[in-house]
């Protein structure tokens, strides 16, 4: 409750003030002379008072609510008491939920007829219940119309940032996009309805990609976006994509060169297309301006920042790396291992790498940066962490190993990993890719103690947090 408190503090200051002046201004108008009974009195002033109690609870609907319980507690006070006729509780109840249909029904007159003027009291009930059904009946209308209010308003004034793609980082990219106020609209296929009204509800406009692209990327007017992000998982997906926005900005004949498309592409190979077409069709004619990213590479730098490797402490016979998994992660760590190996020209640096697909993740570094590094020592070993001891693995290594990054492509496996080799290897630095609230950080919170060296490679989620988009 305390905290609930402070966080509306404000708001609860500028109701009680509200509320103060209006009694203040209703007091001068009535000049001594009481307009409601003392009952009726006492229990608004009672609801008045503790009224904000529903504020710390529910900012969004306070008015309504509001509006609902003044007009339920005068409504039933004034057929109650009021009526010509003495009525039971139950007609009372139900003449007072006639007021949010707008009727009035006349119980103060002996023939019926409708007055010209009705008690204070009757009047606070009739407008509180008509205002709320009324604000009631416009808020679902603009709740059934806001995607099209919000994406007419994109398309005539634009800024907006358009994010192709549905998928676990393009979720958390549009999340902290909306965390900075920014205007966001997603394009994509097949997204789950439960994931469309979460959206919707941060007021991101969610447009679903059929067949005929060009009529979605009209509606989300791209030519009037402040940026455009290709994020689909698919390196493939991305550059299609691309080649459909070119294609639609020369069909449309808009030059906006401050315009920047970034692209996400995990694999040398596609960024290396990817230069080859931006190539071609700069030359044919530059619509805006491409920009490259490769996730992955952006976590392994913000790592090495944090956690430099020394390449002096791994010069000479000792010097021995292991990587477990060699997806896109595990390869960007041994690439950028080998770039600072070239800086500091030690050329005594070995890398040890298993993976349980090793063929296919050898012939994926070979077809991306086997000519970048022709002369690196790498050992490629087939190896399935489930079924055999990565502690014999290491026991039996030709050198000590120095440094241990495990990069597997499924969390609970390399929580697997590390927990072994942890154990075993207190002494060797592990380094371990896990979000900040996973299993792997509540297990290393409780069991990891203070001796054994387990770091740990930052998240896409991170590097949002730290303002890198």
């Amino acid at each position: 409750m305390r905290e609930r408190f402070l966080r509306n503090k404000q708001i609860v200051m500028h109701y009680y003030i509200a509320t103060a002046i209006i009694i203040l201004l209703f007091m001068f108008a009535s000049r001594g002379t009481p307009l409601l009974d003392r009952e009726i009195t006492l229990i608004l002033m009672g609801y008045l008072l503790f009224f904000p109690i529903v504020i710390l609870y529910t900012r969004k609907y306070a008015v309504h609510i509001f509006l609902f319980v003044l007009a339920l507690i005068t409504g039933f006070y004034s057929f109650y008491h009021y009526a010509v006729e003495e009525h039971s509780i139950l007609n009372a109840l139900y003449f007072t939920f006639q007021l949010y249909l707008l009727t009035l029904t006349d119980v103060f007159t002996e023939d019926g007829s409708a007055l010209l003027q009705y008690p204070l009291i009757v009047e606070i009930a009739r407008w509180s219940a008509a205002l709320y059904t009324i604000s009631t009946v416009f808020i679902a209308m603009y709740r059934l119309l806001e995607m099209s209010i919000i994406l007419t308003f994109y398309q005539v004034f634009g800024k907006h940032i358009v994010v192709f793609g549905y998928n676990d980082r393009t979720l958390g990219y549009v999340e902290h996009l909306r965390k900075k106020k920014e205007r966001v609209v997603l394009i994509a296929e097949q997204v789950p309805s439960e994931a469309v009204d979460y959206l919707e509800g941060l007021k991101i406009v969610v447009l679903n990609l059929r067949e005929d692209s060009s009529e979605v990327y009209t509606k989300a007017a791209l030519t009037r976006a402040k940026a455009l992000m290709l994020m689909y998982e698919a390196d493939m997906d991305n550059l299609n994509t691309y080649i459909e926005i070119y294609d639609y900005f020369k069909m449309k004949n808009v030059h906006r060169e401050q315009l920047t498309v970034s692209i996400q592409l995990q694999s040398y190979t596609s960024a290396k297309l990817l230069q080859d077409v931006a190539h071609l069709k700069k030359k044919e004619e530059p619509y805006f301006t491409i920009r490259f990213m490769n996730p992955y590479e952006r976590l392994v730098e913000n790592m090495f920042e944090r956690y430099p490797i020394s390449m002096a402490q791994l010069s000479g016979e000792k010097a021995y790396v292991f990587i477990i998994g060699f997806a896109e992660l595990g390869q960007q760590i041994a690439r950028q291992i080998l770039v600072n190996q070239q800086q500091t020209d030690d050329q005594s640096l070995t890398i040890k790498i298993v993976d349980p697909h090793m063929s296919r993740a050898k012939k994926a570094w070979d077809n991306s940066y086997g000519k970048e590094f022709p002369q690196a020592q790498l050992a490629f070993q087939q190896f399935d962490v489930m079924q055999e001891s990565l502690e014999n693995l290491i026991q039996q290594a030709e050198k000590d190993i120095t440094h241990i990054y495990a990069c597997l492509p499924e969390e609970h496996l390399d929580l697997w990993a590390v927990i072994e080799l942890s154990n075993q290897f207190p002494h060797i630095p592990i380094y371990m890719s896990f979000s900040k609230d996973g299993i792997a950080a509540k297990w290393i919170q409780s069991e990891v103690s203070g001796d054994r060296l387990i770091y740990r490679i930052s998240t896409y989620e991170d590097l949002l947090e730290d303002g890198c988009e």
